[in-house]
């Protein structure tokens, strides 16, 4: 495993010190290689993991419906997630998870929202709203409200762009920071 100081691409990164932090406490770690590789897309596998691991919902050893899942190094994650019922609209087809796919802002919003705040609903305030899926629209209203997603710098959110390894970072160092209930 890479140690904080090791990893060679980070330096001067916006994200920097949250990745720092998370290798640090064993969350996130960079790749063999000495990198991390923060502009590089989060895929569904890592970014579960993460969510999975950052509020304490542990695993499961059940078997999902995607062959795909079930031959994962995330299987147990993902299986989880599955069976908290919050991964609709996540999977690529009915045969297939995608878990080695790239995952999107709406996707990865969604999964977080519905997880945290399942009860919350509301219009996301974004200049670019029309263009988040309704199936997303109250997971990260909510995700909003709790702190855990702002838009870009310019007022959108960008829904159906590919979650980067550093936004991935960022949003689990803020659940990590959530208030405990």
């Amino acid at each position: 495993p890479t140690t904080q100081t090791d990893l060679t691409d980070i330096s001067g990164h916006w994200a920097e010190a949250t990745i720092r932090n998370l290798v640090e406490k064993d969350v996130v770690n960079g790749y063999e290689d000495g990198t991390f590789r923060p502009e590089e897309n989060a895929t569904k596998g890592e970014y579960i993991k993460l969510l999975m691991t950052a509020a304490e919902e542990g695993t499961s050893g059940a078997f999902t419906n995607y062959p795909d899942v079930n031959e994962s190094w995330a299987k147990g994650y993902i299986a989880r997630a599955v069976d908290l019922g919050i991964c609709d609209n996540i999977n690529t087809s009915e045969e297939s998870f995608g878990v080695d796919e790239p995952i999107t802002r709406a996707q990865a919003a969604a999964l977080m929202g519905r997880l945290l705040a399942p009860d919350v609903t509301g219009t996301p305030a974004f200049t670019d709203s029309a263009d988040i899926p309704d199936w997303a629209a109250n997971p990260i209203y909510a995700s909003v409200q709790l702190g855990l997603l702002a838009g870009n710098d310019d007022g959108t959110f960008r829904p159906m762009n590919n979650l980067t390894r550093a936004e991935s970072a960022t949003i689990i160092e803020r659940i990590m920071n959530l208030p405990a209930e």
